[in-house]
């Protein structure tokens, strides 16, 4: 079997999700497919904005944004079944009507604690798959949907939760048993559950998580990402012309890329599938045949171009301690600890006889727990809005700017913080 992810891009409207659905035309009498789906286009920032609109008590902006999420829906399934579409909207309308009572809660009370904010959240990746698996057995496709909280058992740690391996695993094989030729399974990606049954998401752009780990415990023959570009590039084309695609990456590769800020692949996707030893194909569904980057085929590795990538808003904390002493292994322990505790990302370190510097990927409340951590002990100077540039398997003399924050070179790769975001 093999496990499909198609992202917001591919199923933006009617016509985007005909497309989705020859694609899977095309496969699904070859083997078992199981389809990981995303909420359709930027549905997820308009409930973001529903729920912020709710916060604010502003009524008017609520219910229009609320509207504005239905009407989409509706307007694709119009679109989709045609005389049969009245049908289908009864079949999502439960999702609306807990939608709606859970954004009258926000506005009675102003606010919302994380685990509401995952509830919302969730709905994007609901309808769509609802939607879509609807639409598949419209046109003749057999396929079953099933929700992925029931057997994505997650932590406490809402927005972004931690997958709870061994009832994870539990959970998937009991939800997957009778996979099979020409039959579909429809699930989402994004979304889990605790183990008491409340909803949970993993973080934006989650779904290719979803898929790796599926991928892993099903033991998939691969995992297929399907994007709205050709394969991973080399640099983000909009940036430098004369980027090109990569054929192969290593495990090891890709996870670097995706680590120092590639968006091609959620950074945690790689992990499952090393482990697994499946490798993961990432396509474009503009164009089925045509070849798009393999990532873990042995004997195969990106050897020869050299890989550019800009993360934005980034962050730098200069610390030093109070007391003027060494930043020795105690101190920088000292540091490390509070960086977990306040759960920031560290990208990048920099040490002297007594300062640490650290770039760190920019989260508001985050990065400000880990400063209020440190300033009881420590001399804090914080820089934001900042870039990390990062030149991976460069074989050819480089030299760092003339003008940067902080900078590492580890074997081949170079690493560098600066205001500039011309690389």
């Amino acid at each position: 079997m093999i496990v499909f992810k198609f992202g917001g891009a591919s199923v933006k409207n009617a016509n985007s999700i005909i497309n989705v659905a020859q694609i899977l035309k095309k496969f699904y009498h070859q083997q078992a497919i199981v389809v990981v789906i995303s909420a359709m286009d930027k549905t997820t920032n308009a409930l973001e904005d529903l729920a912020k609109f709710a916060t604010q008590n502003l009524k008017e902006d609520t219910w229009n944004q609320f509207k504005k999420i239905q009407d989409f829906h509706y307007q694709i399934i119009d679109d989709l079944f045609k005389n049969q579409s009245e049908e289908i909207k009864k079949e999502i309308e439960p999702f609306f009507i807990e939608l709606e009572a859970i954004t009258k809660g926000i506005l009675l009370l102003g606010d919302y604690p994380n685990r509401i904010w995952d509830k919302v959240m969730a709905f994007g990746e609901l309808l769509s798959t609802k939607i879509i698996a609807s639409y598949l057995s419209f046109i003749g496709i057999e396929n079953q949907w099933k929700d992925a909280r029931t057997f994505i058992i997650t932590d406490h740690q809402y927005r972004q939760a931690d997958i709870i391996g061994s009832l994870t695993n539990q959970k998937v094989k009991e939800n997957f048993q009778n996979l099979k030729k020409g039959f579909l399974t429809i699930t989402q990606g994004y979304i889990g559950s605790t183990p008491e049954g409340i909803t949970t998401t993993l973080g934006r752009e989650g779904s290719d998580y979803t898929a790796s780990i599926l991928g892993a415990i099903l033991d998939a023959e691969k995992v297929v990402v399907w994007k709205d570009v050709a394969g991973i590039m080399s640099g983000d084309p909009k940036k430098f012309p004369d980027a090109q695609k990569i054929d192969y990456l290593s495990y090891e590769q890709a996870i670097e890329m995706t680590f120092y800020g590639a968006t091609v692949i959620h950074p945690k996707t790689i992990k499952p599938l090393k482990n697994a030893n499946i490798p993961l194909e990432v396509k474009c569904f503009l164009d089925v045949d045509a070849n798009g980057t393999w990532i873990g085929i042995p004997g195969h590795s990106n050897q020869n171009t050299s890989i550019r990538i800009i993360k934005k808003n980034v962050t730098v904390f200069n610390i030093q301690p109070k007391d003027f002493s060494f930043m020795d292994e105690t101190w920088t322990s000292t540091v490390y600890n509070y960086a977990t505790k306040a759960g920031v990302k560290v990208l990048l370190v920099q040490s002297s006889a007594i300062s640490l510097q650290l770039c760190l990927e920019f989260h508001n409340t985050r990065n400000k727990e880990f400063q209020n951590l440190l300033t009881e002990e420590f001399w804090v100077n914080v820089q934001n809005d900042l870039y990390l540039h990062s030149l991976l398997n460069c074989y050819q003399p480089f030299c760092f700017e003339d003008k940067i924050i902080m900078g590492q070179k580890i074997g081949k790769n170079y690493h560098w913080v600066s205001e500039n975001e011309n690389l």
